[in-house]
């Protein structure tokens, strides 16, 4: 998935580099300088990623854990729980 991500990101920024105005970008830019910002920017993702894909799943197990053990502990708490989770009651 993270190869997907890169792949998408990079065709992104090349196809944007293409297309920039000659005049103003490649004959001021100079290539290397160009390089520094692709192989930056592709860093900041792979590190980055990881990262958040983590916590998600952390956050995201800690969240469900609550709910199963508040119901597992208070079981009437179900019904305000489905109420609140799956909709509002129409009288």
């Amino acid at each position: 998935m993270e190869m997907k991500i890169q792949k998408e990101l990079f065709n992104s920024l090349l196809n944007r580099l293409i297309h920039a105005p000659v005049n103003l970008f490649h004959d001021t830019t100079p290539i290397s300088r160009i390089l520094s910002y692709f192989s930056t920017d592709l860093n900041e993702i792979n590190a980055d990623y990881f990262d958040w894909a983590a916590q998600f799943l952390y956050k995201g197990g800690a969240i469900i854990s609550i709910f199963v053990s508040t119901v597992y502990l208070v079981p009437f708490f179900i019904f305000p729980l489905l109420v609140s989770t799956f909709g509002r009651v129409h009288i």
